[in-house]
């Protein structure tokens, strides 16, 4: 019998070999007198919980964007501790989990005494058992139901008058951008070279639209091998195709004629980069291009808010999924108490706009994906008749409902995403069913533009970022939205979000919305980047616990316009809460 320690050894050492990668991938450092126990915590962490240690390594890095640590400082002991305390608070025990069993025919060949396999007792499905019956109370038995998170005005330091009574408002008018896909199509069908036509049709546009906005002349291709440095060129970011990741060592510019690599290695030029982004490169092509300066876009108009404002408004956001999600399959009946108590605020607080946002039935939600019910079935009698009902009792509130890729009772899993069909909806016409992504104007006095896709973590995945000033990089990945002029700048796309390339045009702001919604894993939030209110609302579940939603109210700013001789600006204020 042959000793096996060995290859345990080397098991280990591969192991802290490819998670040290993986860090510096992120361009994460650890603290030197940690290094062993943060490296080991890590694999500990990956293998307890299953993730591959890239997939790890992100929600580190999640978690300390959302802890608003520098990216720059390491990894301490004390950090990683925490870390894993909040992962295994959010991140459910994995556990071996049987399917669904169907029931058993008796067979008159098979002898009396024998036990059936399927009903043999296993300890895995007891434990599976005992995880779903604590799920369903861990929701209901909610810490800090209805807390403030976190409130936010822009501008600072800014009182919010009262909002119009319930008696005196009226009901908002809402029109959907030309942009959004308002109809089912044919998807499937996108060749590769209509994919490269509509990247390149980008790729002009927006080096036209960002050299007339810096007042510059550019070019769509680089010249031929010279030390001299080229007029601003646009290129396409892109990688390696050897390479699995993104990273500074494999940034790859394609212009319309030639596809050159960019060296940013050893370079002390700040930089803000990731794949499919659109950019303005000087520098000089010696068959790499070696950059003098980068510029990483300019954004859309903004959408003629203040001259228009003449009342106030509040705003409801939410984002699915709106029942909890256990870690198994369970037979017992999915709970959509977080929606029932969503609208038993908006119930109680009268908002103008109610904005829902997908998954409604979660693919991700084990009991939800075998149901024997129909999916359609339970959305019909489970979301659509309570939003109808609260829509019907207050005539006056516009309830919005945004679709998810993850939504099981739509027939089209594809971006853009049509809007849900109206047959689940009969003839209630007190609810908009918008595309996704949306761009919707209010009155015509401000416009909000929706996405339920979590652009902000997959950017956070795929950006890399060197700068010698510290940097917000919850901030940072928003203004790439904005100066992308995109919902969905990111190419290739990551794994789960299909993406249409006969529609990318679709995902375009033609101008930049007055709010725009981010539903993501990450931290919630709320800011204004480039003129925009940007706000993350988190999610009303979060696993089999309760999540948060966002309240907005916007109002005419109170100064004199004669004082500042200007128009009126609108205030912002937005609360996080708790469910």
């Amino acid at each position: 019998m042959t000793d096996g320690s060995g290859g345990d050894g080397a098991n280990v050492r591969e192991k802290r070999e490819s998670m040290r990668v993986a860090l510096e991938g992120e361009e994460m450092q650890v603290s030197q007198p940690h290094y062993d126990y943060v490296l080991s915590k890590c694999i500990e962490l990956s293998d307890y919980f299953e993730l591959s240690q890239e997939t790890l390594v992100v929600k580190l890095q999640a978690f300390r964007i959302n802890r608003k640590m520098p990216p720059e400082s390491p990894i301490t002991m004390d950090e990683i501790n925490a870390f894993s305390a909040d992962l295994r608070a959010k991140q459910p025990q994995v556990v071996r989990r049987l399917p669904p069993r169907q029931p058993q025919l008796s067979s008159a060949a098979a002898p009396v005494s024998r036990v059936p396999s399927a009903v043999q007792i296993d300890d895995d499905l007891i434990q599976a058992m005992m995880d779903t019956a604590v799920f369903i109370d861990e929701y209901k038995n909610r810490p800090e139901k209805g807390q403030l998170v976190g409130e936010f005005n822009f501008p600072t330091n800014t009182s919010i008058p009262l909002l119009v009574s319930a008696e005196t408002r009226t009901r908002p008018q809402v029109a959907f951008d030309s942009t959004c896909v308002m109809k089912p199509y044919r998807y499937g069908y996108d060749l590769l070279d209509k994919k490269f036509d509509a990247l390149f049709r980008r790729l002009k546009v927006l080096g036209r639209a960002f050299t007339k906005d810096l007042n510059m002349k550019f070019s769509v291709s680089f010249d031929e091998i010279s030390q001299d440095e080229s007029s601003p060129v646009a290129a396409l970011v892109s990688y390696s195709v050897a390479e699995s990741s993104f990273t500074p060592h494999n940034v790859v510019l394609q212009s319309h004629a030639s596809r050159l690599p960019l060296v940013l290695g050893g370079s002390e030029l700040s930089y803000n980069l990731f794949p499919g982004q659109v950019i303005l490169v000087n520098g000089s092509n010696r068959g790499v291009i070696n950059p003098t300066d980068i510029k990483i876009g300019t954004p859309a108009p903004l959408f003629p808010l203040a001259a228009t404002l003449a009342r106030s408004y509040s705003l409801i956001v939410a984002a699915g999924p709106f029942a909890p999600t256990p870690d198994a399959y369970s037979d017992s009946p999915i709970s959509f108490e977080p929606l029932s108590d969503l609208l038993k605020y908006v119930d109680d607080s009268l908002p103008d706009i109610v904005i829902l946002v997908g998954p409604f039935i979660d693919a991700q939600n084990p009991t939800l994906r075998y149901q024997t019910t129909d999916s359609e079935t339970i959305f019909i009698n489970s979301v659509v008749k309570p939003i109808q009902k609260m829509a019907s009792k207050h005539t006056n509130t516009h309830f919005v409902m945004v679709p998810s890729l993850n939504d099981l009772a739509h027939p089209h899993c594809v971006l853009p995403q049509p809007p849900f069909p109206s047959v689940f909806f009969g003839t209630n016409q007190l609810l908009s069913l918008a595309s996704n992504p949306c761009t919707m104007e209010v009155d015509t006095a401000f416009s909000i533009g929706v996405t339920s896709v979590d652009i902000l973590s997959d950017l956070n995945t795929n950006t890399i970022i060197k700068s010698s000033t510290p940097t917000d990089r919850t901030s940072a990945l928003v203004k790439h939205i904005l100066l992308q002029r995109s919902f969905y700048p990111l190419f290739p796309p990551e794994e789960g979000v299909n993406l249409d390339g006969d529609r990318m045009d679709s995902l375009t702001m033609s101008k930049t919305p007055s709010v725009l919604v981010l539903p993501s894993a990450l931290g919630p939030f709320a800011e204004m980047v480039e003129g925009s209110l940007c706000i993350n609302p988190g999610r009303i579940t979060k696993g089999a616990y309760g999540g948060t939603f966002a309240h907005i109210t916007i109002t005419p700013h109170q100064h004199q316009q004669e004082q500042y001789n200007t128009p009126p600006q609108p205030q912002f204020n937005t609360k996080i809460l708790k469910i």
